[in-house]
């Protein structure tokens, strides 16, 4: 082919190309056009000034304001929900011609349009600067209404759609949100009640101090939850020109909060009345009469939403005893009528007992312990005639924490009852004598040598080992690693294993618990060992096995117990049937012949 030819026919397929474009954009500017022809406000959400909604239920008018906020102006004075407003908004913009009906009906009464119903009118920045659509009747159909634009003749249908948009009640649309901050910003609340005044007032950045002849130390996070939770108060009922307040508990209030936020010298406060019960016997909600001072509307608030608000200093006051990170805890004596403890911290994860004799100690245990210390908390704060009665005499109970670059403890004392219940406890966390639960005498004192002692045995490392050799009850297996998650049975026959259960075994291993004290010497040492009931060699790099792990026989006096061992063999463990039953299980798993006899 010559290249005059080669550059008609590339010139041609241009030209295509080109009119094949031309013809695509044309269509869908021909679509767009329609489209918009089809709009009935012609603006953009950011375009519009103000919204007049003529409805049954009457009218209702809002205004953009200069901050771009919305604001109801009719039928009462209020800021608007902006995420409803919103909702609102797209649904009278997405409104759309649907069918022209009539180009010039000659009685607009047949189509209920003589005297709408509804008259939405939408102002604009851009022309035509203002537009009001008349919805009539509904059609046959009755998905659709008649319809017209104020000054124009065409009837045309919309959707029922307009309609309901056009009835969104006037609670939706009001802001409900009750008090204006953030929590962070506020650092002072004050509680007024009953006679009654209590001021908290933050100390940095999330200690909060009750002030008062004694400054105590007050409760944070319930500082800081109560103020999360009026930050997020929303009306679920208003009431815009209230009477007879004293009714509704308003006059004069039950409660007051005041809130100073920083760098500013005004205050938020909120007035609380009574509380009202609201719905059917089965779903009866209670609600509060609120108001914030300054503003007109009464409103209703969920109790719920609300939530406990003491009136009285001591329902501030923290009730923590002791506050420490457990990471950070290095040493724990804890000294009860009954005995001494002393645990030390070796590495992360590690601890010894130290007293009554040193041992390896069950770091899950001590965590325990720890916990328990850490969320102990005062039940009650003794009033100032009742700690002038006091005779301690001594302690029933001390626990002392050592914290990692702290030469003291941290320091916990338990005394004498209470003749009000509970004991008297003088904490590091606490300013003078408090009330314990008795309990919390109890719930320690389980903490014995015993139950904190190390009592697994067998010290295996499970990623270390290559190779094991099990028998159960005289059959062999052999089960060896082929990779880091791979492994294969050699023994009874050769097929791969599942990584899960032959780690299995090897974890039920490495966790298995003595029941009691490891016996020493003696010739039950050997009990039902030849043969022994269930046998481990776990292997690692070499030849020789890192772990021999035996269960013998059931102890005579002992039904359900068995003795074990492993190497050094000097001194057998006693384990329950549980531990046997494990084995089994993780047995069946490898080869179930080994179980089920086949």
């Amino acid at each position: 082919m010559s290249w005059k030819r080669t550059a008609l026919v590339a010139l041609v397929f241009v030209l295509l190309v080109a009119v094949y474009i031309w013809d695509h954009q044309r269509v869908e500017r021909r679509k767009s056009q329609e489209e918009e022809e089809k709009r009935i406000f012609p603006w953009k959400a950011e375009d519009l000034t103000e919204v007049i909604l003529e409805r049954p239920q009457g009218r209702l008018r809002l205004a953009r304001g200069d901050k771009e906020d919305w604001s109801l102006l009719e039928p009462v004075s209020a800021k608007a929900d902006r995420e409803e407003l919103s909702k609102l908004l797209d649904g009278l913009l997405g409104a759309k011609k649907d069918r022209t009906i009539a180009d010039e009906p000659s009685d607009l009464e047949a189509y209920g349009l003589s005297q709408p119903s509804y008259t939405l009118t939408l102002k604009g920045k851009t022309p035509p600067h203002e537009r009001t659509l008349l919805l009539g009747a509904k059609n046959p159909t009755e998905v659709y209404h008649y319809a017209k634009i104020q000054g124009e003749k065409r009837v045309f249908l919309v959707s029922d759609i307009v309609r309901r948009d056009a009835e969104k009640p006037l609670l939706d649309l009001r802001d409900k949100k009750v008090l204006r901050f953030e929590p962070r910003d506020v650092e002072r609340l004050t509680i007024e009640a009953g006679g009654q005044r209590v001021t908290l007032r933050k100390e940095g950045e999330k200690d909060w101090r009750i002030e008062g002849p004694e400054t105590l130390k007050a409760d944070s996070e319930a500082v800081e939850s109560l103020l999360f939770r009026l930050s997020r108060l929303r009306a679920v009922e208003f009431e815009d020109d209230p009477e007879d307040l004293r009714s509704k508990g308003m006059d004069p209030p039950q409660k007051k909060l005041s809130l100073k936020l920083k760098d500013t010298s005004e205050e938020q406060t909120m007035l609380l009345g009574l509380e009202v019960e609201q719905g059917s016997t089965d779903g009866r909600k209670k609600r509060v009469w609120a108001r914030v001072e300054g503003q007109n509307p009464l409103v209703q608030i969920e109790s719920s939403q609300l939530g406990e608000i003491p009136s009285e200093a001591d329902g501030w006051r923290s009730k923590v005893l002791m506050a420490f990170e457990r990471d950070k805890v290095e040493k724990v004596v804890l000294r009860t009528s009954s005995r001494r403890l002393q645990l030390r911290k070796l590495a992360e994860g590690a601890w010894e007992m130290e007293e009554p004799e040193r041992l390896p100690a069950d770091s899950v245990k001590v965590s325990d312990l720890l916990w328990t210390i850490k969320d102990s908390r005062v039940e009650r704060f003794p009033k100032r005639e009742e700690l002038g009665a006091i005779e301690w005499g001594e302690s029933v109970l001390e626990a002392n924490v050592w914290l990692q670059g702290r030469e003291e403890p941290l320091r916990l004392e338990v005394g004498p009852e209470s003749p009000g219940g509970g004991r008297y406890a003088k904490a590091q966390e606490q300013e003078g004598t408090v009330v314990v639960s008795s309990k919390l005498v109890e719930e320690l004192d389980r903490f014995t040598p015993w139950e904190l002692r190390e009592k697994r045995f067998v010290g295996l490392d499970v990623s270390k080992v290559k190779r094991f050799l099990a028998r159960w009850e005289g059959k062999e297996m052999e089960v060896v690693r082929k990779g880091e998650h791979d492994w294969e049975l050699l023994k009874p026959q050769k097929e791969p294993v599942e990584a899960f259960k032959a780690t299995s075994l090897l974890w039920t291993i490495r966790e298995a618990r003595f029941e009691e004290p490891p016996r020493e010497g003696g010739e039950d040492l050997e009990l039902g060992s030849h043969p022994p009931k269930f046998e481990l060699l776990a292997f690692g790099e070499g030849k020789e096995p890192v772990v021999r792990f035996v269960i013998g026989g059931e102890i005579p006096d002992k039904p359900g117990s068995y003795l074990s061992w492993c190497d050094p063999a000097h001194r057998a463990y006693v384990v329950g049937g549980k531990l046997l039953e494990e084995i089994k299980r993780d047995i069946k798993a490898l080869v179930p012949s080994f179980v089920e006899g086949r």
